[in-house]
């Protein structure tokens, strides 16, 4: 079946495996050790004041592309095809829909590319990881003849100083870097 055909909404033709093997699962939510970023990573965009968030374009795009590429026999290569074309035929013909309804092992996918997304929001949008990404930029930004070896001593030390700020200081920190109180 080729993706072209997704435009009669039709279905006929549509193969439908039932599961991905964990460790396909994993390489795909991931990436890899050559540098290939997972989903997880191309559904995140990093704000200007260095908070990260779910990109839901990306998220919707990438989940209705991986679910037919790996759940389906449909042929997503077309040349007729050019950017979010080939998003909005899958989208529009509801076979997302139909995969999700099908095949269990999809939404246990999506489960588990949702848990890793929020896994990584977490542990970047603490306050010492926030701040840390941002004095990593400062020193990005020191010319060469200042002294970059006390700046990176003091990025090393950062988290014990955060740590040992007063609660009160800290909900007046967090309100000036944008985070939201709790």
């Amino acid at each position: 079946m080729n993706i072209l055909d997704l435009k009669t909404k039709t279905f006929e033709g549509l193969e439908l495996n039932s599961y991905v093997p964990l460790v396909m699962k994993q390489l795909i939510i991931d990436g890899d050790d050559e540098g290939n970023e997972g989903l997880a990573s191309e559904c995140i965009v990093v704000k200007d004041n260095g908070m990260k968030a779910i990109d839901i374009f990306a998220k919707e795009a990438l989940i209705s592309i991986t679910l037919v590429r790996e759940y389906t026999n449909i042929d997503l290569s077309s040349e007729e095809l050019e950017g979010y074309e080939l998003i909005d035929i899958i989208i529009e013909s509801g076979v997302v829909g139909t995969i999700i309804k099908e095949v269990p092992d999809a939404k246990r996918f999506i489960t588990m590319l949702e848990d890793k997304i929020k896994q990584e929001l977490e542990g970047a949008n603490t306050l010492p990881a926030v701040v840390a990404n941002n004095l990593a930029k400062l020193v990005d930004k020191i010319p060469d003849d200042i002294n970059a070896k006390w700046f990176e001593k003091m990025l090393k030390s950062l988290p014990k100083m955060i740590n040992a700020i007063e609660p009160e200081r800290m909900e007046v920190l967090k309100g000036a870097l944008g985070q939201k109180k709790g």
